[in-house]
């Protein structure tokens, strides 16, 4: 009896590692008439039933922590959004999404066991972004040597407030080239975490850097500051010489106050200027200001879970039209459509994963793997959720049940095996 409890608590470890590699496909979808059904979606109700099999068979245990109170609350502030929702039958669809996401945390904490399977759901992370990175550098290749290719479309964005010029738009295997950018901003520190920690040789990081590097910048994306900020926060970190550390560490943030600041601005200015002189509003601004509008409207419960929280059709600069709906500003999204209390409940949570970061214990390995992880979520979560609506980004809350297994494990269980390539 005691196998097969062990051989079903392996079996939901592989299958959430399974999960955590389909994370860098969020194409191509499957639509099922009501909602695009991505890889990571289909691999999920098996990862759910298994591990509540295992709970049941007793091969894992689920035990209440403060963590998932904050979730529940959160919880609890969208159901009731959703209760007083402009259109509630979206919004209940919509909590779902929501509490499916929650769940990708929970079940993260639940099965990341020891230290060593921290390690191996990293590597699960980085082999699974090979992916999504051959695909970008497919995309730049025959944007440059065969144009008319049909594939291309697939690999792309459109330049949206972004000037038009002779460069792709990169959004690989994702829906969008901001959300392709995030992933890689977690990605890259995770990569560096592992070289610090000796689980991949320096030249296989070495070559996941570069390429994660062409991939980002190929994005041209206001979330590339989340890039700049990740690599001076973890050289600050983790280098013995104090100066370097802290030049990296000032450069670093001195990139990503820059691209903040560039935010409100359109890049362009096509005579039509209306503050600041002659600089025009961004998109992200006009969205900032409706959401704003949304929010103060009814900021108790606000608009309702998934429904719009703004209202702005854009000019593009490559000729198109855009509509654009969603706040660009992860907290401001959940604030116009939860209200004041889903603001609180989202905020609790980014404050309480943060939090959990922050190690004490004497085993340094476990400190540095909180630490890497740490920085993944403040520059692709919390920073870049500045610029874009990343609140439900499937890689983050996936991030998030890493971080609390981290924090749980107290003992460094298979630490034998941490540095091992």
């Amino acid at each position: 009896m005691s196998i097969i409890k062990t051989g079903l608590g392996s079996i939901v470890f592989g299958l959430y590692l399974l999960l955590i590699f389909s994370l860098g496909s969020m194409k191509p979808t499957i639509d099922v008439g009501f909602a695009e059904i991505t890889p990571t979606d289909l691999i999920f109700p098996i990862v759910a039933l298994c591990w509540l099999a295992a709970i049941i068979a007793g091969s894992c245990r689920f035990r209440w922590r403060f963590e998932f109170s904050i979730f529940a609350f959160y919880l609890a502030t969208l159901t009731i959004s959703s209760v007083f929702s402009a259109n509630p039958r979206l919004s209940f669809t919509r909590l779902l999404g929501v509490v499916y996401l929650t769940l990708l945390a929970a079940i993260g904490a639940s099965v990341v066991l020891t230290l060593d399977r921290v390690r191996i759901s990293i590597l699960f992370w980085l082999a699974g972004s090979v992916l999504p990175l051959l695909a970008a550098l497919i995309g730049i290749f025959l944007f440059y040597f065969f144009p008319g290719s049909p594939i291309i479309a697939d690999l792309t964005y459109h330049y949206g407030a972004v000037p038009v010029g002779n460069f792709p738009r990169i959004s690989s295997t994702f829906v969008s080239a901001s959300m392709f950018c995030n992933y890689l901003t977690a990605t890259l520190v995770l990569a560096m975490l592992a070289i610090k920690m000796e689980w991949i040789t320096r030249r296989i990081a070495a070559t996941i850097i570069l390429v994660v590097g062409v991939c980002a910048l190929s994005t041209v994306s206001i979330a590339l500051g989340g890039i700049a900020l990740a690599v001076g926060l973890w050289i600050w970190v983790t280098n013995s010489k104090r100066p370097i550390g802290l030049a990296s560490m000032i450069f670093g943030c001195v990139i990503a106050i820059a691209f903040l600041a560039i935010a409100p601005f359109a890049l362009l200015n096509r005579g039509s200027a209306t503050f600041f002189g002659r600089l025009e509003p961004s998109s992200r601004f006009l969205v900032w200001s409706d959401a704003l509008r949304t929010f103060f409207a009814d900021p108790l419960t606000g608009n309702g879970l998934g429904t719009a929280v703004a209202n702005v059709t854009f000019h593009n600069y490559d000729g198109t039209w855009s509509l654009l709906t969603d706040a660009h500003n992860s907290f401001l999204n959940v604030a116009a459509q939860a209200g004041i209390l889903g603001l609180v409940g989202i905020v609790g949570i980014t404050v309480t994963t943060m939090r959990s970061t922050l190690s004490t214990s004497a085993n340094e390995d476990r400190n540095y793997i909180l630490l890497g992880l740490g920085i993944a979520f403040f520059t692709a979560f919390v920073y870049e959720g500045l610029t874009g609506s990343f609140e439900e980004a499937r890689h983050l809350w996936v991030l998030m049940g890493l971080i609390l297994a981290a924090k749980k494990i107290r003992e460094p269980h298979g630490s034998g095996a941490l540095h091992s390539a």
